[in-house]
């Protein structure tokens, strides 16, 4: 039997648009930093959600692509657009991956949803080889809107954005709850033995606002890209 937070995970990716790619600019930065990747090396989409990544990497020509989400719905979704190495289970549970395994693992938009990143940490440190790289992605609560809305409401504002249907989720629904600015993700990344080599920053706006969000990540990005490789 489904639990709620199941349940709303597959409320969250059904009747998604599969022709529409999520976070596109995110998506931009992780495109370019595959390019000079070995079609070879094994890859983990960790948390895949509707498969936006998975199915780029094996239209790509990767061929070690390996997916896992706790939603049945973006299973089913990932495995629509191509993902053959696609498996349904909790992030922060056992996965039935053997140990230091994995070349790469994307960890995208998803720690911000879990009451435990930790536990999904202990999972990637497991399966993932030393030296291998880690990509994660998440909003950036250091972002000056995100700052001024707080400011004015005294609450945190719902950083999922405006979901599909127009509706933004109210903080008793469904949506983020843990909230990293960028000295957090790093103290985060290098406790569990990490070195971070870049933090790439994002703007969803438009081009201008993508562009001017490199001068002062800290301030003006609403999100990141961090790049990091495991500790031997």
């Amino acid at each position: 039997m489904k639990t709620i937070l199941q349940t709303e995970h597959d409320k969250h990716w059904k009747g998604r648009d599969l022709s529409t790619e999520d976070n596109q600019r995110r998506n931009e930065i992780l495109k370019n930093k595959f390019s000079a990747v070995l079609k070879d090396a094994k890859i983990l989409d960790f948390a895949c959600g509707k498969g936006d990544m998975t199915a780029w990497l094996i239209g790509q020509g990767f061929t070690n692509v390996f997916s896992v989400d706790f939603s049945a719905e973006g299973v089913a979704m990932t495995k629509e657009r191509g993902g053959k190495n696609v498996l349904e289970a909790d992030i922060c549970g056992p996965l039935p991956y053997e140990n230091a395994v994995f070349d790469y693992v994307l960890w995208l938009d998803n720690i911000e949803h879990l009451s435990s990143p930790q536990a999904a940490m202990n999972s990637i440190k497991r399966i993932l080889k030393p030296g291998g790289k880690l990509f994660v992605s998440l909003p950036n609560m250091g972002y000056w809107f995100f700052r001024l809305y707080y400011l004015k409401n005294g609450t945190i504002i719902g950083t999922d954005g405006v979901l599909p249907d127009g509706h933004i989720n109210m903080p008793w629904e469904f949506q983020h709850i843990r909230f990293f600015n960028e000295k957090f993700i790093r103290m985060f990344h290098q406790t569990n033995g990490f070195t971070v080599d870049e933090v790439l920053p994002y703007s969803n706006g438009n081009k201008f606002l993508h562009k001017i969000c490199r001068l002062y990540r800290r301030l003006l990005a609403d999100g990141f890209v961090l790049v990091s490789h495991k500790g031997a």
